[in-house]
């Protein structure tokens, strides 16, 4: 079978859609191949094997972060506060379309590898600290236009504060199957990170 760059896409989105609804260990070639609508072994024109499909789909992610995450939700100069509703805003309606039932795609699929698959893992785990490489530089770039020293010298940690808490947030929604997580997170989160940040401007802490 000829290659084609549409059957490409068409079998890297059924195999996004696979991992995310079913998870790595309960995705097979013939059932990417079912929902893509194409023959089981034409798969194999395209990706060797079953990891290298699924690495490549998850890859999509740097894409994800690197420039759709800093146009439609982080654009503009905000505080770590305002990252943190807009992150929010974002879940509540992204996972509103599957019933708030699935997790975070990147970090649900590396909490199932890190033991049987401790290659890909570490692979995917370098898009985690793309996420967090792109946060920090939108909290950086607030810091430094508002002068506030303490921030731009914890920029990175609070990134990884943030993720931390929305992954918090994300799963206890998947457990749910409710919006009622992010809600909740939207009451007390954002109001948390503008006291911290307001410590670490007054100089309240420090190294």
């Amino acid at each position: 079978m000829p290659r084609n760059a549409n059957n490409r896409e068409l079998i890297l989105d059924a195999a996004w859609s696979q991992l995310w609804q079913h998870g790595y260990h309960a995705m097979s070639i013939s059932d990417v191949a079912k929902a893509a609508k194409l023959p089981k072994g034409s798969i194999y024109n395209y990706f060797q094997s079953k990891e290298e499909l699924a690495e490549e789909a998850l890859l999509r992610l740097r894409h994800q972060y690197e420039n759709t995450m800093r146009v439609r939700v982080l654009s503009g100069t905000i505080s770590p506060a305002e990252i943190i509703r807009r992150f929010l805003d974002y879940y509540e309606q992204q996972y509103a379309e599957v019933g708030y039932g699935r997790g975070d795609p990147l970090m649900s699929r590396l909490n199932e590898l890190a033991d049987t698959n401790p290659d890909l893992a570490s692979r995917l785990a370098e898009l985690a600290d793309v996420w967090r490489s792109v946060v920090a530089q939108k909290i950086w770039g607030y810091a430094t236009a508002h002068h506030v020293q303490g921030l731009v010298d914890h920029a990175e940690s609070i990134a990884g504060m943030i993720h931390a808490s929305l992954q918090g947030v994300l799963l206890n929604m998947k457990v749910r199957h409710s919006a009622e997580p992010i809600q909740e997170a939207r009451r007390i989160l954002p109001a948390m990170m503008d006291s911290y940040v307001t410590s670490l401007a007054a100089g309240e802490i420090v190294d």
